[in-house]
């Protein structure tokens, strides 16, 4: 008599349509995804003094946005940090940081200029700085605040004129809205 049951091969696996992203389930609440890009590990908090995350949601739609724009994967080099560390090295003061609005990134294999002129089109990003001395961008959602961009280089904080943007090499917001309307 013959077994008419059959065994699912490997293959038939290959062949099925996944439906979404796998993601990893890790135990550890510290790697626990809180976005299709993004898992709590790159938000906590660098000094070890508490395991408190503060992040706001509205930052991390705006981060998978920017995500999705950009071919490279974004680093958050910074992101919250506790009051403890603020107040330890005397950061406390306008410390977006702190409240959960704000993450330093990095994209490996872009410029820190071509990744600034990306960011500057998201309004939502209300403080952008671009530092050159640490190689990151600094990115902060505030809401209700003007928008702030700044410089650091040889450790002074500038603000961004026209004239930096000549001398960086950093295009004008408006030239590269109207580049990708055409």
């Amino acid at each position: 008599m013959k077994n008419n049951f059959r065994r699912k091969s490997n293959l038939s696996k290959k062949n099925e349509v996944k439906s979404g992203p796998r993601r990893p389930s890790f135990k550890n609440k510290s790697f626990q995804r809180i976005s299709y890009y993004f898992s709590k590990k790159d938000f906590k908090c660098q000094s070890g003094l508490t395991e408190k995350l503060k992040i706001s949601a509205g930052l991390v739609g705006c981060l998978e946005y920017l995500q999705a724009k950009i071919k490279g994967k974004v680093k958050v080099v910074k992101g919250y940090e506790c009051v403890e560390s603020a107040e330890k090295n005397k950061r406390l003061k306008r410390n977006y940081h702190s409240q959960g609005l704000a993450v330093n990134i990095a994209v490996e294999g872009m410029t820190l200029t071509a990744l600034f002129e990306v960011v500057e089109q998201i309004q939502e990003f209300t403080v952008i700085g671009i530092n050159y001395d640490e190689n990151y961008i600094h990115i902060c959602c505030a809401k209700d605040k003007a928008r702030e961009l700044w410089v650091i280089k040889n450790s002074q904080e500038v603000t961004l004129t026209e004239a930096l943007r000549v001398q960086y090499n950093i295009a004008p917001l408006g030239s590269l809205q109207d580049e990708s309307r055409s």
